[in-house]
């Protein structure tokens, strides 16, 4: 179940039945090629779409960054410590995607990209981190490129990549 917390009034935001849709394709290819099973496919996932304001507080406050980024996940917690009435509810949750809808029209903009399919791209991103999958280590980061290569081919997406620090300077200059 797809949960969509939209905090914001702009007019350039996909609706929500594209964010159904695009998190369904993404979640049944990840099915299809057996990358996650059932009960994650059909697993609660929260997308919440902020402003700069509130992705720089959340940023600062877990990942110790003062400035807006384009997307924070969270992952459903680590279940094996937990009593089992309170797994069987807590398991049926992914986690929480937090999308800065500001810091990806930019990012779209120096990509050349439309916002859909960067937005697209971050879901994609997004759902790997939830899934476990990171990129700090380079030779993690070369798996997730490729799979989020190879699901974003399947929505017809083909990216650039951009510095971090090119997208730093540009969404810190207002």
């Amino acid at each position: 179940m797809l949960i969509i917390q939209n905090t914001l009034n702009n007019p350039d935001c996909p609706n929500e039945d594209w964010f159904i849709k695009t998190v369904d394709k993404i979640l049944t290819h990840l099915k299809q090629d057996t990358l996650i099973n059932e009960d994650q496919y059909n697993a609660e996932l929260l997308i919440r779409l902020n402003d700069t304001t509130e992705s720089q507080n959340l940023n600062k406050q877990y990942r110790q960054k003062d400035k807006p980024t384009n997307i924070l996940s969270f992952p459903a917690q680590d279940l094996s410590h937990l009593p089992p009435e309170l797994k069987a509810e807590i398991a049926s949750q992914l986690g929480e995607l937090i999308i800065c809808l500001e810091v990806v029209q930019i990012e779209a903009k120096l990509a050349e990209k439309t916002l859909k399919e960067h937005l697209t791209h971050l879901l994609i991103h997004g759902i790997l981190h939830l899934l476990g999958y990171d990129h700090i280590q380079a030779e993690k980061m070369t798996e997730m490129e490729a799979l989020e290569d190879e699901l974003l081919a399947k929505f017809d997406i083909f990216i650039t990549r951009l510095s971090t620090e090119k997208l730093s300077l540009s969404v810190n200059k207002k």
